[in-house]
């Protein structure tokens, strides 16, 4: 039956307009949650209606969503997922799955709490509701928000570089372009590596006469578990159709790479498949005769050219990082199957990211002098440094 307070919010959404119908209460007294799956009528158009999903995300006209509800309901919100085989290649749909493997939807921008201590458990019905029918006809990225990056569910690599230079480098004529990496690699007692590199910011002209001083890598532990390197960044980015239109990509795909073939083919649909072999034909040239045969770990970034703005930012321009292993003479080791690892990009810290960060989005430098800083100025001048 379900406590007092998780009755009466079943009652609340039997007589919800979008709600078809209200399954029975499952308890479990070791997680401290009580399951229920609620029935929601999804709007497809017409000429959907026959098959009864959409034929571009496979979203149902009546979806099953399973909401749990903790011990503190209604302190504490109930959590919604999905139906096991529900697609998760859509936006807005969390990096995580629930224990038993349910995808769970973003249904709302912040925490649950905050949306049912808002507008209660009808609003987390309501906005449930509305996410189903975004989501059926590929609706769910709101303009007026942004676009969404590329959801990855997991890596091991970090990458850090400077964005707003990064994105300065595109084109509206597609290209590549190369930069110095250092990095560090840290290898676990199972053998699972760990890569945090940095992007620098000066464009380097890749030949047979630099590899010497661009590519090497030394431990730094008597125990060969930790390893300084340097190696290169390759930037890559689309250009224009034979129309002479800018060539966009939006379409929302989240990240499968897992080899050089996936990346090529990732590539391909960024528009700078051609940027990328032309730029791994000069690197492979340039490695040709180098006798340290490696590996050394190579950072790719494919920048990606949305339709909007990215989420948080004022560039259309979205940063897909990768790193893989390259070999002298022939590159890759594997060929297409040589792995691919997907990596997180982190920002480098610049004047202009800290005054963004502090809700200053104007360039000039501000001329200021503290006199005192007590209780007050010192607050006063944590802010201003900031700023």
């Amino acid at each position: 039956m379900g406590s007092e307070a998780v009755r009466r919010a079943l009652a609340v959404a039997a007589r919800h307009p979008r709600v078809r119908g209200v399954g029975n209460v499952v308890s479990y007294e070791d997680r401290g949650v009580e399951e229920v799956e609620i029935t929601f009528c999804v709007p497809l158009p017409n000429e959907w209606r026959v098959e009864g999903e959409s034929p571009s995300t496979g979203v149902r006209a009546e979806e099953q969503v399973q909401f749990d509800f903790p011990r503190d309901y209604p302190l504490l919100a109930p959590s919604p997922s999905l139906r096991l085989d529900f697609k998760r290649n859509l936006p807005h749909i969390q990096p995580y799955v629930t224990r038993d493997g349910r995808p769970v939807p973003c249904i709302y921008d912040g925490e649950l709490r905050e949306l049912l201590h808002h507008q209660g458990w009808l609003g987390i019905l309501n906005h449930t509701a509305i996410w189903l029918e975004r989501a059926s006809t590929s609706n769910l990225i709101d303009p007026d928000q942004g676009w969404e990056p590329v959801r990855r569910d997991c890596f091991r690599d970090y990458v850090v570089a400077d964005a707003s230079d990064v994105q300065r480098v595109v084109e509206s004529r597609g290209g590549s372009t190369f930069r110095r990496v250092r990095y560090v690699r840290l290898v676990s007692a199972d053998g699972d590596e760990h890569v945090y590199s940095r992007v620098r910011p000066e464009r380097l002209q890749i030949s047979k006469d630099v590899v010497p001083s661009t590519f090497g890598e030394r431990p730094t532990s008597a125990d060969a578990t930790t390893f300084w390197g340097k190696s290169i960044a390759v930037l890559v980015w689309p250009g224009k159709h034979p129309s002479g239109e800018l060539i966009l990509n939006d379409a929302y795909l989240p990240e499968t790479v897992s080899n050089v073939k996936g990346l090529r083919e990732r590539a391909r649909q960024y528009g700078c498949l051609r940027e990328l072999d032309n730029a791994f034909g000069i690197l492979r040239k340039a490695l040709s005769n180098w006798k340290p045969k490696g590996p050394f770990k190579l950072t790719v970034l494919l920048l990606a050219r949305r339709p909007l703005p990215l989420i948080g930012s004022d560039s259309q321009i979205e940063i897909c990082p990768y790193v893989v292993d390259i070999h002298s003479p022939g590159l890759f080791a594997c060929g297409s199957r040589t792995a691919v690892y997907p990596a997180a990009h982190r920002h480098q810290i610049s004047r202009d990211l800290l005054a963004q960060m502090a809700g200053d989005s104007s360039s000039a430098v501000l001329n200021w002098t503290l006199l005192g800083a007590a209780s007050l100025g010192s607050k006063v001048a944590v802010h201003l440094a900031r700023a």
